[in-house]
């Protein structure tokens, strides 16, 4: 049995044996995960996912087996575990990339040589960016969790919205007509 939530995600950790019967390990997961392995030995797996639906970068968690006890290995604004994650074969060493998210925002005119940066977070843009002829609306992660934020064309006053759940784009430029 399939356990999607609205978002078309799923829920918790499930096992399998080879008979195809299902064991819920963890029944519900904040966040949204990227690469589980399991440790040699059995006692659980180590899997690297975000701390809650919508929000950005990927952390390593520890999960006990059978208990189903979570730990958090990592607490940083770096991600881990996205592009790859594994355990040495006597279990004593994890091994991942860390991923160090940069972008933002940057202005121009049509002649490119007056570029100048307008936001400083981390993720700016990253999901949604659109504009009109004097706003813009991006995505922003500055706050820890994905939102919508939208300034003026000069990069000044910039607003954050509340944390949303949708297609990014689409609500940016629903975004950009309602304002």
């Amino acid at each position: 049995m399939r356990r999607l939530n609205k978002s078309g995600y799923y829920n918790g950790i499930s096992l399998y044996d080879l008979s195809g019967k299902e064991s819920m390990l963890i029944e519900r997961l904040a966040g949204q995960i990227a690469r589980m392995v399991w440790l040699n030995d059995g006692t659980g797996l180590v899997y690297s996912a975000t701390p809650a639906l919508g929000a950005t970068g990927h952390q390593l968690w520890f999960v006990s087996y059978p208990d189903g006890e979570i730990s958090r290995i990592t607490h940083d604004l770096n991600q881990y575990g996205g592009l790859s994650l594994g355990v040495t074969a006597d279990g004593s060493t994890i091994v991942t990339i860390q991923q160090v998210p940069h972008s933002n925002l940057w202005l121009s005119t049509g002649k490119y040589d007056d570029a100048r940066q307008i936001t400083q977070g981390d993720y700016d843009g990253f999901f949604a960016l659109d504009a009109n002829n004097d706003r813009i609306v991006f995505s922003s992660a500055s706050s820890g969790t994905t939102a919508l934020a939208i300034t003026g064309m000069n990069g000044s006053s910039i607003t954050t919205f509340g944390a949303v759940d949708g297609e990014w784009c689409d609500l940016a430029r629903r975004t950009l007509r309602r304002v």
